[in-house]
């Protein structure tokens, strides 16, 4: 008797386990989905085509999602053309270009902080060695995901973001790999209509991000540029001071802030090599913002 009373609330929980592993978002989007991703150059952002999902295939027995790349920069536009194959299999996502028929590594959602892990991407550097340093969450459209944090090893300079359901914030294909003359972002990620990423500092998700540069556009300028250890920020006459002044990479990671201004040279001998963004916030809250390059030969 005291088994059958126990039944019910074995098969509430057996219901609970399957409906939560029925919404793990570590997976590929599989339908409706797409990505919009800008190149980078020395600070210059070029969109590029989206690629999104449009139904499966079987390769060898396994069952994939088929990527394409749309011919305009709208992904709701032009035609569509077949880019690669991907599949998960126990939280890995695995990549076929192509013109390829090797299966690639792209992303492991098992990893555990301190692991190091080999991810193979064709698109960029090829094979690298990648330690996760830390594993966090971030609510998208409400729901709490995954975010894995990851130094590439092989490159200097370069970090990136896995987001369960998305992937990297470099771009689906694209991560692991961000150079300070080269590299990849990613705009925005949709699925099913609703747009569930969307770039820091994008004003669509279609056209260039350094649209936003151009408010206010003399109002401050900054030099040297590329700077090595300093930065020196010119306010136009007559004009007041800021409120605050940031320092954001190009990820959306802010790595200085501050209020006083006693002096308007900025020390940025701690940064890295890279693409920098600085912005100046207003007491009437506008912002506007500059790009800079950190390089030292």
């Amino acid at each position: 008797m005291q088994f059958k009373k126990q039944y019910p609330f074995l098969i509430i929980l057996i219901l609970i386990s399957i409906n939560l592993n029925g919404q793990d978002s570590q997976f590929i989007p599989d339908e409706n989905a797409y990505w919009n991703i800008n190149r980078v150059s020395w600070g210059n952002f070029t969109p590029l085509p989206p690629i999104g999902v449009l139904g499966d295939t079987l390769i060898s027995g396994e069952n994939y999602i088929k990527i394409y790349q749309s011919t305009e920069l709208d992904w709701q536009e032009g035609d569509k053309e077949y880019f690669c194959a991907a599949r998960e299999d126990s939280g890995k996502w695995l990549f076929i270009p192509e013109s390829d028929s090797v299966e690639y590594l792209l992303y492991d959602f098992n990893v555990h902080v301190g692991d190091t892990i080999q991810i193979n991407n064709p698109w960029t550097t090829g094979e690298v060695e990648t330690l996760i340093t830390s594993i966090d969450s971030i609510e998208i459209n409400g729901e709490m995901r995954k975010r894995i944090h990851s130094d590439n090893l092989d490159q200097g300079n370069f970090f990136d973001e896995w987001i369960e359901g998305i992937g990297s914030i470099h771009g689906l294909v694209y991560g692991t790999s961000y150079a300070t003359d080269g590299g990849h972002v990613l705009i925005c990620h949709f699925h099913n209509d609703i747009l569930l990423y969307q770039y820091w500092n994008a004003e669509d998700c279609i056209h260039d991000v350094s649209i936003k540069e151009v408010e206010e556009e003399d109002y401050f300028s900054v030099y040297p540029n590329p700077a090595k250890e300093n930065l020196t920020l010119s306010i136009r006459n007559g004009l007041p001071l800021p409120k605050s002044i940031s320092i954001i990479t190009l990820e959306g990671k802010t790595k200085y802030y501050s209020e006083d201004f006693r002096s308007l040279t900025v020390k940025i001998s701690h940064l890295e090599n890279g693409l920098y963004f600085l912005k100046f916030t207003q007491e009437n809250g506008l912002e506007t913002i500059r790009k800079f390059i950190i390089r030292r030969d």
